[in-house]
């Protein structure tokens, strides 16, 4: 038996455990302004691997250093996330499926130049970072996400 399983008693094994899954749970969702949201994390590989996807861009948030997406949301169409990204005053940010195109997104939201590919890794207070674009000249201030795990 390993040194560090003696320390523990089934019964704060089992208690360990509950409290695990009681935290994930509780951090996979989170209500902002009414609106029910997810932690990207949670859920985009299961989309990112749907066959027969009938959009490629959902509307997403960072909210607190994690990137969440609607949980309500069947997705939305490139024009819609573009309008999204120039529009809308607080919730501007898209997640989309592929580089390629959160990529698109960012050059329809400001076409005037090349969209920015950024992912801060010097991490100062190690909030999660994912792959994202940002609009020619970080006008306007948005975001365009996408890949399925955070970058550390």
């Amino acid at each position: 038996m390993l040194p560090i399983a003696n320390k523990y008693k089934p019964k704060n094994a089992i208690f360990n455990i509950a409290e695990v899954i009681l935290a994930l749970a509780a951090s996979a969702v989170i209500v902002y302004k009414g609106i029910e949201l997810v932690r990207l994390g949670k859920v985009s590989a299961q989309i990112i691997n749907t066959k027969n996807r009938k959009y490629n861009h959902y509307k997403a948030k960072l909210k607190d250093g994690k990137v969440y997406i609607y949980r309500k949301s069947a997705g939305i169409s490139y024009e819609a996330a573009v309008r999204r990204g120039k529009y809308n005053k607080e919730f501007k940010d898209v997640w989309s499926v592929s580089r390629s195109y959160a990529k698109k997104v960012a050059q329809g939201v400001n076409p005037k130049g090349s969209p920015i590919n950024e992912t801060n890794l010097s991490i100062k207070n190690k909030n999660e970072q994912y792959h994202h674009y940002h609009p020619y000249k970080r006008t306007p201030a948005m975001h365009s996400f996408y890949g399925s795990k955070p970058v550390y």
